[in-house]
């Protein structure tokens, strides 16, 4: 039997190094196929980051090396010949790929190859990750759901995790409060009918979902750059709180009943926590959409021995060894919130002290959208971006906050919004670069008995532009 081991090559025009992560297969699946007397092949014609046949099929069609070209190659069926055509040279009997584009299954698919996809599983909330697998041949996909993980030990993990994590003293977020998880800017999960999902379509049913009473939360990817989508939905929901918090201690947190994503994986893990999942989108590489291929099943690391492999390709009761226990997730170096922190407390500044925001105490008051701090003041990295700290008394106070314009663009003024949370004491302050720096002042009411003592100071400048803001110090002062 010829087997070949394939990534998503049409990834390339945009993201070098996933010929990397088919070699790194290649290389750790190699023993057990030749322990069975099948050699394992990479294809020669694909293992560069620019492999020379996708930069051909790219100059024919007048692609160009950006996002969008990956994303029609990947699932739009107007291309599915120019995708077929492209595999044509790859001749096996089986086709073990990495995250394999729609459009490259049913190209293989279609000629008659099987194929075997796999990726790392969305559960990643155990000791070590889990391989998901799924595959084209009703008996090979009948194999895999024997091998599978016991629903009994992922449901032990995540009761694992809960206790470990109830203990945990948190701010109340309020009865019912909706969670949404952010994700990167570009991913596969993301793209749904050949094009990339956007909340601007989504922000009225997540308002529906939140309702008039219920807290949202926004969970940035801890991977993201830009965070676009998390910027948009404070914009339309200013009462929404950003959270830095490991996912695992927000799925551990009682006062969340509602996940909320459009397609992240903590989607995924949210009911094993008991908590209720809310997709907004189907992407294109969905086991509802993509028919050629199975269901998922969730295997462990034994996934690498030559048992697995007797199993699920041959049939029968061959042994499969057990692997290192934590040998998945040393592998891809990426910890996705493991171990899970506990929720960092919030620092609580004394009255009438300057708290200095570039290190100790002030740093931890950092929130979502700064760069480290540098030279005694930490500078905005988005156009939002929050300070968080638990209040010094439950009685009004002003907050003084010392910041000035980062010297960035021509605009000699850079307007600031500026949302306080609770209280949703909103207002606008222009920074003038010609002062050099400027203490803006924030009333902060009374605390009502229903409301945490933390409180989250969001600061909002142009979208779009580059401006910058630049802030040193905060202050709570007591009125009299």
């Amino acid at each position: 039997m010829r087997v070949v081991l394939l990534h998503d090559v049409t990834r390339s025009v945009c993201q070098a190094g996933h010929d990397r992560v088919a070699a790194t297969w290649c290389t750790l699946l190699a023993p057990a196929f030749a322990a069975l007397g099948h050699a394992l092949e990479c294809p020669a014609a694909f293992a560069a980051d620019r492999p020379e046949p996708v930069a051909r099929l790219m100059n024919r069609l007048g692609l160009a090396p950006e996002p969008a070209s990956w994303v029609r190659l990947y699932s739009d069926p107007a291309l599915l010949a120019e995708v077929r055509a492209l595999l044509e040279p790859i001749e096996a009997d089986l086709v073990l790929g990495w995250e394999l584009s729609p459009n490259m299954v049913r190209a293989l698919v279609g000629r008659g190859v099987a194929v075997i996809d796999m990726g790392v599983a969305p559960l990643r909330f155990g000791p070590d990750l889990y391989l998901r697998m799924r595959a084209s041949a009703p008996d090979l996909a009948a194999r895999l759901s024997r091998l599978a993980v016991p629903v009994g030990t992922i449901a032990t993990a995540a009761r694992d995790l809960r206790e470990a994590l109830a203990p945990v003293s948190r701010a109340p977020q309020g009865a019912g409060a909706v969670l949404f998880v952010g994700q990167t800017d570009l991913d596969a999960s993301l793209i749904t009918g050949a094009a990339v999902a956007s909340v601007a379509t989504h922000g009225a049913a997540l308002r529906d979902l939140v309702g008039s009473d219920a807290t949202l939360l926004l969970k940035p990817h801890p991977h993201g750059e830009q965070h676009a989508d998390i910027r948009r939905l404070h914009r339309w929901c200013p009462q929404a709180r950003v959270v830095t918090d490991s996912v695992y201690a927000l799925l551990c947190d009682p006062d969340i009943g509602t996940v909320a994503t459009l397609s992240s994986s903590v989607a995924d893990e949210a009911p094993w926590f008991g908590r209720q999942a809310v997709r907004f989108i189907t992407p294109d590489n969905a086991p509802a959409v993509l028919a050629e291929l199975s269901d998922f099943s969730i295997v462990s690391n034994r996934a690498l021995s030559a048992g697995f492999w007797q199993a699920l390709l041959a049939g029968g009761a061959s042994p499969v060894a057990p692997g290192d226990d934590l040998f998945l997730r040393r592998l891809f170096s990426l910890h996705w919130g493991w171990p899970p922190l506990p929720p960092r407390p919030a620092p609580r500044p004394r009255l009438g002290q300057t708290v200095p925001l570039g290190h100790g105490a002030g740093a931890a008051m950092l929130g979502f959208g700064w760069h480290a701090p540098s030279g005694g003041e930490v500078r905005s990295r988005l156009p939002l971006a929050t300070l968080v700290f638990e209040r010094p008394s439950p009685h009004a106070a002003t907050i003084k906050l010392a910041c000035r314009a980062a010297p960035c663009g021509p605009a000699d003024a850079l307007p600031v919004d500026i949302a306080l949370r609770p209280g949703m004491a909103g207002r606008a302050v222009m920074l003038w670069r010609r002062d050099g720096g400027s203490v803006v002042r924030v009333d902060l009411p009374p605390q009502r008995p229903d409301e945490p003592a933390m409180v989250e100071l969001s600061l909002r400048l142009p979208e779009g532009e580059a401006a910058a803001l630049c802030v040193t110090s905060l202050r709570v002062d007591a009125v009299v």
